[in-house]
């Protein structure tokens, strides 16, 4: 009877909350996207999706996952899929805090071990994704990862996780973030500074976003918003930008805070601030 429902099964089952809509505007990552579809789907192995905070790995990993969930699990061999957002650097903990079945359990190591037994039983037909995989020096079972039978995609700003295939996610195209800019402002196109901002910020997605708000709440050109973001002596590299997507939750704050500090202090600093204040 089991073997029965597997075969008459059209789509694949979430086993736990799926995770929130793709960001309106993302801009797909088809090489790439191709790429992770290649290694889970038809090679069936397990991958990590490593980059710098905010530089769009949790929604290239949603943008895989759609497809994947959108076809037949004949075609896929993914009968049940798992999101999992990894919180306070335990892998066993966000396992059973995720999945429907065991959130429920007062007795963790019974939990984990009902867990343990799903993955052994459906293997390859299960495909866990692990979001935000980053506190994971104290944690020893995020090294095993790659020994578990069923396909995972794990989602860090580390690429230190070993057994999985390993594939980075690096900023936009230039024209990608200009499309992104202009989408949040509406002032007069101006390639040439547009260009010299995504310099300063070396085309990172999440301040590409909050930058291009704060210019258009600002209503400033880009000549004078480059001019202003130079005067205050804006720059950020990827070694200070350190913050998550969930960031863009509170935006409306963070925009603001933005503005009010292009006009009377130092930007990079209290931006720092701000980004360290997301866990």
């Amino acid at each position: 009877m089991k073997e029965n429902k597997e075969a008459q099964q059209e789509k694949p089952e979430y086993i736990s909350d799926p995770p929130t809509d793709i960001d309106s505007f993302y801009v797909d990552r088809t090489i790439l996207e191709n790429e992770l579809w290649t290694t889970i789907v038809l090679s069936g192995k397990s991958v990590l999706l490593y980059g710098i905070g905010g530089i769009g790995k949790t929604e290239t990993a949603k943008s895989v996952l759609k497809k994947i969930y959108s076809m037949s699990c004949d075609v896929t061999g993914v009968y049940q899929i798992a999101w999992v957002t990894y919180t306070n650097g335990k892998l066993k903990d966000s396992l059973i805090e995720t999945f429907h079945d065991t959130k429920g359990y007062t007795d963790r190591e019974e939990a984990w071990e009902h867990i343990y037994n799903v993955i052994q039983t459906q293997r390859e037909k299960l495909l866990i994704v692990i979001d935000n995989a980053e506190t994971i020096g104290q944690d020893p079972d995020i090294e095993r990862l790659g020994d578990l039978p069923c396909r995972i995609l794990v989602t860090s700003r580390t690429e230190k996780i070993g057994g999985l295939y390993r594939y980075s996610v690096d900023h936009l195209p230039e024209e990608d973030c200009r499309d992104i800019f202009y989408h949040y402002y509406v002032g007069d196109h101006d390639n040439h500074y547009l260009d010299k901002i995504l310099g300063l910020i070396e085309h990172h997605t999440v301040m590409l976003e909050l930058l291009a708000k704060t210019a258009n709440m600002e209503e400033k050109t880009l000549q004078e918003f480059y001019a202003l973001l130079v005067q205050k002596g804006f720059r950020i590299s990827n070694k200070n930008v350190d913050s998550h997507h969930p960031l863009l939750k509170s935006e409306k704050r963070i925009t603001e805070q933005l503005k009010s500090y292009l006009r009377f202090q130092s930007v990079v600093s209290k931006i720092r601030i701000c980004c360290a204040s997301f866990p």
